[in-house]
């Protein structure tokens, strides 16, 4: 027995809705009536793609301006001209005493130091760059290859202080073997276990493009490469990736989700420098009042009459006329000709607005301003522009953090080991082996590029407050200018003491700043002068609240 749903009055039949819970699942509005896209694994959405998309990004990076700006700007930000080791053991895990772990830790920071700035560029397996130049190439294809690939190499007898070399490999030799199709346990390159972990590496022994320059590498034939050393936890390939969604095997580039907008753009910018350009050179024309041709089919279609004198004479009227004045030449027409000037009827008053709505997107997907991608910096003032850079800093302080995490850090795990067996950094007794505690040993911070400033005469004020209020410390506020605060205070002990050694007075080393005071007049007072009257202030409003009875201010000075 059919029954239809009915109104509260019981009577009045109701229809069933056929319109969805949520608009993002409608199949019925106009805007996602066709809209059907495949769910789909990060493998199986990225991998039967990846060459092309790939191809297509670095042709934007080789051709488009805006696209080597972004990737410029976010490569000064994470990597710039280097990291710097600042090793920290973990020395409560570690069973030593604070001393012995700073100790350690300036071991553990002479031989990064050692390796990785050797002028004879040893750690590079090529010998073309130090581990800062490896860093940038590396992040190159982080960005836009979403993945940077390693291959560290043990070389004791090639003449440098360390065996460790690394050698940078495209993304693009990174595939399965005789290009068989994807598996459970083969996919993108990656020979994968039970659990999905990498079990080793499937590289082509030359890139696919290399064929006809390259004889001594055969494209067309593969090296497979243990994720470890055999028997060993030694890292055997590198392989750091962005990851976006579970399970994926490789990753996305950084432009895939704007290369369909960054090559509109740049066609359309393309198109219109050649119309400009065309307008430029051809500017004008002479209008004759006859065709030849037309007019005497018109006047004497039997082929008498013709204006074929007519022609003669404008002709020989032109080749004859060279008027000048002071070497400028005076156009003088024939009877009944007019000149004309062309006149640009293209609609391109959109296009600044289209650039820069353009240039707003790829800022926005890379995590940069709008004003560091096009280097325009007239629409912002002090907040705004200090709103935008904070915003980006706190990005660009992930994207470190991730590239560290999965590149950087995973070298140093593999030089410290080096350093422990050589003997250039000493376990002390009853310290648990460098294996054994390996997250402890290795803990570190990498310094990065400056932060920099937009008024530094606020923010070096600032950044002294949170100091003096214990919110930061000198080593944390160091960090972020990109300095050490170990080689700083050395360097400061050093300086005062050949001033003293010289006989020069000392500078004042706070920082002033010009006041008012009650009764208008201006004068320069320090930091630590400002400091002591906000002191003596809370001392003596302290005093007022416990002389009636009430409880101490929180947070006033003692």
């Amino acid at each position: 027995m059919n029954k239809s749903l009915v109104a509260s009055d019981g009577v009045t039949p109701l229809r069933a809705s056929m319109t969805s819970s949520h608009d993002a699942a409608s199949s019925r509005s106009v805007e996602m009536s066709d809209y059907y896209p495949a769910l789909q694994s990060a493998d199986a959405a990225l991998l039967p793609e990846r060459d092309m998309m790939q191809g297509r990004a670095w042709d934007q990076y080789r051709n488009s301006g805006w696209a080597v700006s972004g990737i410029q700007k976010l490569r000064d930000g994470v990597v710039g001209a280097g990291l710097r080791l600042s090793s920290k053991p973990d020395w409560k895990s570690l069973n030593l005493t604070f001393e012995q772990s700073r100790d350690l830790g300036r071991e553990f920071e002479r031989g990064w130091n050692a390796w990785s700035t050797d002028p004879d560029f040893y750690c590079d397996v090529e010998r073309k760059t130090d581990f800062n130049g490896l860093c940038a190439v590396a992040f190159n294809h982080y960005v836009l290859d979403g993945e940077a690939i390693c291959l560290p190499y043990w070389l004791p007898d090639r003449g440098g202080k360390y065996a460790l070399a690394l050698q940078i490999v495209d993304p693009d030799r990174l595939c399965n073997p005789n290009n068989q199709p994807e598996t459970s346990y083969m996919r993108g390159g990656v020979e994968k276990g039970k659990y999905g972990e990498p079990v080793a590496y499937h590289f082509r022994n030359g890139h696919p493009s290399d064929i006809w320059m390259d004889t001594a590498h055969d494209p067309f034939t593969w090296s497979r490469v243990p994720a470890y050393v055999r028997g060993t936890k030694r890292r055997g390939v590198i392989h750091a990736f962005l990851k976006d969604k579970a399970g994926a095997t490789r990753g996305r580039g950084l432009f895939t989700p704007i290369l369909e907008r960054m090559h509109m753009e740049r066609r359309w910018s393309k198109t219109e420098l050649q119309s400009a350009l065309i307008h430029a050179v051809f500017a004008a024309f002479v209008k004759s009042p006859f065709d030849q041709h037309m007019a005497q089919s018109m006047l004497d279609p039997q082929g008498g009459a013709s204006l074929s004198p007519y022609q003669d004479a404008r002709a020989g009227y032109h080749n004859k006329t060279n008027l000048s004045l002071d070497g400028a030449r005076i156009p003088k027409l024939f009877p009944g000709e007019e000149l004309q000037l062309l006149r640009s009827e293209r609609p391109n008053n959109g296009f600044a607005a289209f650039e820069e709505s353009c240039l707003r997107y790829f800022a926005s997907s890379m995590g940069i301003s709008y004003e560091q991608i096009s280097m325009d910096w007239s629409k912002v003032n002090y907040s705004s522009a200090r709103a935008a850079l904070l915003e980006v800093w706190k990005h660009i302080s992930v994207v470190r953090a991730e590239f560290v995490r999965d590149f950087v850090q995973q070298v140093y795990v593999l030089l410290g080991e080096e350093l422990v067996e050589r003997g250039d950094v000493n376990i002390p007794d009853g310290a648990p082996a460098y294996r054994d505690a390996l997250a402890a040993w290795t803990r570190a911070k990498w310094i990065g590029p400056a932060r920099g400033y937009i008024d530094p005469t606020k923010e070096a004020q600032a950044s002294e407050m949170r100091m003096q209020s214990m919110l930061s410390t000198l080593e944390d506020e160091a960090a972020e200018q990109g300095k050490d605060w170990e080689e700083l205070t050395e360097q400061r002990r050093h300086e005062l003491q050949t001033l003293s050694d010289l006989g020069i007075p000392r500078p004042e080393w706070s920082v002033s700043s010009v006041e008012t005071d009650e009764n208008g007049q201006t004068q320069t007072t320090t930091v630590n002068a400002r400091l002591d009257r906000y002191e003596r202030r809370m001392q003596a409003l302290q005093q007022k609240a416990q002389s009636h009875g009430l409880s101490p201010l929180a947070g006033a000075v003692a």
